[in-house]
């Protein structure tokens, strides 16, 4: 008697689902029937399940297959977005390795020779005449004698240098071109058991 009602029951509640439809006493009833989260894939006959039956806009493009799906035409480009923030300067890198040294390059091509400069002015005139000129003691000098020898050069020369020469010992005071520049000059003193001659000799020039 149990399974009679019950078959009558379902019986009555497919008939209100197949006449009311998506009419709240179809959802109703469809609910009696098939509780909430009941039908799977297992449930489902094959292409039960068409365009007709599924909402507009509930399905993405994840579901779809790819290559179902047509391609739009492009966009139109899109305008410049606003010139973005100066970023922080960078950290220097690191030095780079020393290049190789490159070839030498070509010999370039001799230049012009230049023009002849200007005619110097002349110079101012040099020493001329080198010549020496000699004196000596009147006499032999003799031990702890003082003595002095001037070797004179000519008018309009002047001594540059000079020396002496003897053959005995002296203790000379003064062997020196004269301030006047007029000769070589000397003044000593015989020193030893000897006596004998002493020379002098300056060397004069023209110095212009």
């Amino acid at each position: 008697m149990w399974s009679t009602r019950t078959a009558t029951v379902v019986a009555a509640t497919a008939l209100v689902v197949a006449v009311f439809g998506s009419t709240p006493l179809g959802h109703a009833a469809g609910r009696l029937v098939l509780p909430s989260n009941s039908v799977g894939t297992a449930q489902l006959k094959s292409s039960s399940v068409t365009g007709a039956k599924i909402k507009d806009g509930t399905l993405t493009a994840a579901k779809f297959k790819s290559g179902q799906l047509l391609t739009g035409s492009q966009g139109p480009k899109g305008e410049a977005g606003p010139k973005g923030d100066k970023g922080e300067k960078g950290d220097p890198g690191a030095q780079g390795a020393k290049g190789e040294q490159g070839a030498n390059g070509e010999q370039g091509v001799k230049g012009e020779a230049g023009a002849q400069g200007q005619k110097g002015d002349t110079g101012a005139a040099g020493i001329s005449g080198y010549h020496l000129v000699t004196s000596s003691s009147q006499g032999p000098v003799a031990p702890g004698q003082k003595t002095t020898i001037i070797a004179y050069c000519a008018a309009g020369e002047k001594a540059l240098s000079g020396g002496y020469a003897t053959v005995y010992e002296l203790k000379v005071a003064f062997a020196a071109p004269l301030a006047s520049g007029l000769g070589y000059g000397m003044i000593a003193v015989g020193d030893g058991a000897g006596s004998g001659m002493v020379y002098v000799y300056a060397v004069c020039a023209t110095v212009s």
